[in-house]
């Protein structure tokens, strides 16, 4: 093999290395029940139906890459209009499902046949010029049980729940991040009633507990491992490149 294609493999095999392991992270987190995603990245709420803005909702700043995905563990209860032990998973607190409008530039949401679910919105530092389209679950939407979900767009609520195909058990289920999200926010999507425009924030109560875990992706930006292990193999050419002449 000649010397130009030795140092070209290693430096590949060395900036693959850093690519491969850049964007992986993981952590744990408590969300309050009254954690408003509605205020996520300083959104101004247009429409607010009253009863309270809530807390700012938690959040994640990612570790950049592409091609990640996402996976959650969630425990413990919250519930709505002072009324505490409803699963992450969503439940029929005070109503029997949700519509809620967009509000400023972060969408709404519809949650067929289950109220107040944990979500979860990603955004690259800014918000979208305009509200997104809504994701609806349930029924003739997105099933809740997927094992899979594609990646939302930035500024689109989504469905996160407990973070398993049951409520309670199965699988672990699969969240697709898009490419340029940065951030990550965790909350709650509530109304009056899970309807109309957002609001109605400061009489929930409890709060979950969120392990999260970001796997992969491959980053543009090399680690310092891999450039260490670059310059230690370049160096190993040199008593060749000495011999050869």
């Amino acid at each position: 093999m000649r010397l130009t294609s030795v140092a070209a493999a290693i430096a590949a095999s060395a900036l693959a290395l850093g690519m491969a392991t850049a964007g992986a992270q993981s952590g744990t987190t408590t969300v309050q029940g009254t954690a408003n995603i509605y205020v996520s990245n300083g959104n101004t709420m247009t429409a607010y139906s009253g009863g309270g803005q809530g807390t700012a909702p938690n959040q994640i700043n990612l570790n950049s890459g592409t091609g990640r995905t996402a996976t959650f563990g969630v425990t413990g209860t919250w519930g709505c209009a002072g009324t505490s032990g409803y699963s992450p998973d969503g439940s029929n607190c005070a109503g029997s499902s949700t519509n809620i409008n967009s509000s400023g530039n972060i969408s709404g949401v519809v949650f067929n046949g289950r109220t107040m679910p944990l979500v979860g919105l990603f955004t690259n530092g800014s918000l979208p010029a305009s509200a997104p389209a809504s994701l609806t679950y349930g029924s003739s939407g997105i099933d809740y049980s997927s094992g899979n979900f594609s990646a939302p767009a930035l500024g689109q609520i989504f469905f996160i729940g407990d973070g398993l195909t049951g409520t309670g058990s199965g699988a672990t289920q699969l969240f697709s991040v898009p490419d340029n999200a940065t951030t990550l926010f965790l909350g709650v999507a509530d109304a009056f009633g899970f309807n109309g425009d957002p609001g109605y924030y400061d009489d929930n109560v409890g709060a979950v507990t969120v392990s999260y875990s970001i796997a992969g992706g491959m980053s543009t930006v090399p680690e310092p491992s891999s450039l260490a292990l670059l310059g230690t193999g370049l160096a190993g050419l040199v008593p060749i490149v000495r011999r050869r002449r």
